[in-house]
């Protein structure tokens, strides 16, 4: 079975010789029945994945089902992404891809009502797009980062090609 969890590598007292480096988990976060090392290795890709929003500028995004779940996708052969934080849906135009560097622009939202704090997680969405300059993908994680290096936003692959 595999699993994924987030955890520390360390060196280790041990009894007799060196320290040894020993993986020390700090939070388990799920199964994968069925999933193989060779798949969950690979590296998913920046477009045409499904990227679930965790944190906004370090403020975790909910998300219960049924509700919209956060998302995020890039379509390069469009030029386009989509995104919402589970109310409006924004949609703008992808301006510059290369290794490790992405830039966005906002080029519209829907505008239903919805209540304040969602609300207030879309502005933050439409935002940290706006301010994205670089990328990375660590596992099955994205940071969207500022043009400084800073993280704007952490997302998880949950959807691949």
């Amino acid at each position: 079975m595999f699993v994924t969890l987030e955890a520390t590598i360390a060196g280790r007292p041990q009894m007799e010789g060196p320290d040894r480096l020993s993986v020390m988990v700090d939070a388990f976060q799920a199964t994968w029945p069925g999933e193989t090392c060779a798949r969950a290795g690979a590296a998913p890709l920046l477009t045409g994945t499904v990227w679930r929003i965790r944190t906004i500028q370090g403020v975790s995004l909910p998300w219960l089902p049924p509700a919209n779940e956060p998302f995020l996708t890039l379509d390069t052969e469009a030029a386009r992404f989509y995104a919402s934080v589970g109310c409006n849906a924004l949609l703008g135009a992808v301006l510059a891809v290369e290794r490790g560097v992405l830039s966005v622009g906002l080029a519209a939202s829907t505008m239903m009502a919805f209540p304040d704090e969602l609300a207030a997680q879309a502005a933050a969405l439409a935002a940290a797009l706006e301010e994205t300059a670089g990328y990375r993908i660590g596992g099955r994680s994205l940071r969207l980062q500022d043009a400084e290096g800073a993280t704007l936003a952490e997302l998880e692959a949950v959807y691949l090609p």
